[in-house]
């Protein structure tokens, strides 16, 4: 591998995985009291763009146009099948795959779209690594609901497939250290989809970058893969748009927010409402002192 196209890779695979958690139709709400204590509930769909069919077909055609390559006619391919890499979801280490793996990799290589480009053998290993997890692997989706249904919080984690996991999580605790959702062991490059922000002065800055607009404009990112779709067309197609409520609740008092309607008062105190889509404006925001 030459070292353009390590740093094609690297790069691709740090875009897709920091950037590209994105939600899908969901529910969430922050509570923040005064005595300095949070909860903390999403439920819905969570979206890794690196899992998705679109996202591997678009890395392979990027290797092959890096290779200089053109996909062969139907039928005039000589194919091998190769043995992906299997990793431990505790530390990343490779390991030998099980022959019921084996047996998974080959059923769905034989079975797989023979018009589409081939993958390199050594970009399943650099595509959009996540906690050690090689996006390549058939099993790379279960193997991330194992590793996100043993932290604490995630009381549901079901991979529906295509890189798409239906999600349920909860979380209290005091606000004596900042909080950010989610995250994932072994992976620090994940962008928040909410970060809680405690300042010296006592008050907390909410944030939900992960609720942007800028992350439902999946044609620009496929404009700018290698190999990547139409201008103006996205390649992530059959994915759910993302489309929910973000709500916060506090008996403190708000500084500021970027609501269309301000706070709404409710039994116990205030609330703001943000209905997050891919059109809206901006990720929502907002300043709270607690006490």
């Amino acid at each position: 591998m030459t070292r353009l196209r390590l740093f094609v890779l690297i790069a691709l695979s740090a875009m897709l995985s920091a950037c590209l958690l994105m939600p899908g139709k969901f529910d969430s709400a922050l509570d923040v009291k005064r005595d300095g204590t949070f909860h903390f509930h999403y439920a819905g769909e969570l979206v890794f763009l690196p899992l998705t069919d679109a996202a591997r077909t678009q890395m392979a055609k990027g290797m092959q146009k890096m290779q200089g390559k053109q996909a062969a006619p139907a039928g005039e391919q000589t194919e091998v099948f190769t043995e992906e890499t299997c990793t431990r979801p505790e530390t990343g280490e490779a390991r030998p795959c099980t022959s019921d793996e084996i047996a998974a990799q080959r059923r769905a290589w034989q079975t797989r779209d023979k018009t589409a480009p081939a993958t390199d053998p050594g970009a399943g290993a650099m595509m959009a690594m996540l906690g050690g997890m090689n996006a390549g692997d058939p099993n790379a989706g279960a193997t991330m609901a194992d590793a996100l249904r043993r932290q604490a919080g995630w009381r549901k984690v079901e991979y529906k497939g295509n890189g798409v996991f239906a999600v349920d999580y909860d979380a209290s605790g005091r606000l004596d250290h900042d909080f950010t959702f989610p995250t994932l062991e072994h992976s620090p490059m994940i962008m928040p989809l909410v970060s809680v922000i405690r300042r010296a002065d006592g008050s907390v800055r909410i944030e939900a970058p992960g609720f942007a607009p800028g992350l439902g404009n999946l044609a620009a990112l496929g404009a700018a893969m290698p190999g990547g779709a139409t201008k103006g067309q996205s390649p992530f197609k059959g994915l759910p748009l993302m489309d929910g409520l973000f709500a916060v609740t506090t008996d403190g008092a708000i500084l500021t927010n970027n609501t269309e309607e301000g706070p709404v008062s409710v039994p116990g105190g205030q609330r703001l409402n943000w209905h997050v889509a891919t059109g809206r404006a901006s990720a929502p925001t907002a300043l709270i002192r607690p006490n």
